[in-house]
């Protein structure tokens, strides 16, 4: 399966995926390049050259197709001087040679093709993502009938308060032990009163 036909599959809430090939790993999101020499983040334009690349790997990709994705139409540079000099910088960061390619292949008054078989890396991130977020949704909606039920009950809590009528024969409940905490034992609870034995 190429890497065109699964382009948007594999991706968590970021979008990011990474794609192997050779001894490097490219991840278009962050446009990071990491390889036996360690990791680095390419510019815009030659990250975006190397997805293209990458998404058809074994297919001839023309001048134009790399024109309409790297300079919208609206954008106007000198084309062939910018699209040489991206090659060059991916060649380098992949120490690849034009003369005899390992993974980026010129095919003159044609375009590119990518050479090397390029596979889609599950990350660790994806796996996290793509179960973190049918947990963080259980919960989101968990939370979201736990606050609805709580705001019911204290809706009828309060309701019953406001409308149930007042008893009038019954005389104001004490709460047992209130006030009694800080008297001596053989101080009289009330100052008209005497101690009982």
């Amino acid at each position: 399966m190429r890497i065109a036909d699964f382009a948007h599959r594999g991706r968590d809430a970021h979008g990011s995926r990474r794609l192997r090939f050779g001894d490097f790993e490219f991840e278009p999101a962050t446009r990071e390049l990491s390889g036996p020499e360690g990791a680095v983040r390419l510019q815009p334009q030659p990250a975006r050259l190397l997805g293209l690349l990458l998404e058809n790997q074994g297919d001839v990709v023309s001048r134009e197709q790399v024109r309409r994705r790297l300079w919208p139409d609206e954008v106007h540079v000198e084309f062939d001087q910018g699209m040489n000099t991206c090659i060059k910088r991916i060649r380098a960061t992949l120490n690849d040679s034009a003369e005899t390619p390992r993974y980026i292949e010129t095919l003159p008054r044609l375009g590119y093709r990518f050479l090397a078989p390029v596979t889609e890396v599950e990350t660790a991130a994806g796996l996290l993502g793509a179960r973190g977020g049918r947990r963080r949704r259980r919960f989101r909606f968990a939370l979201i009938a736990l606050l609805a039920a709580a705001g019911l009950a204290a809706g009828a809590f309060a309701l019953r308060e406001l409308t149930a009528p007042p008893c009038a024969d019954q005389e104001p409940a004490q709460v047992a032990g209130a006030g009694s905490a800080n008297k001596r034992p053989d101080t009289p609870a009330d100052p008209g009163r005497s101690p009982n034995p």
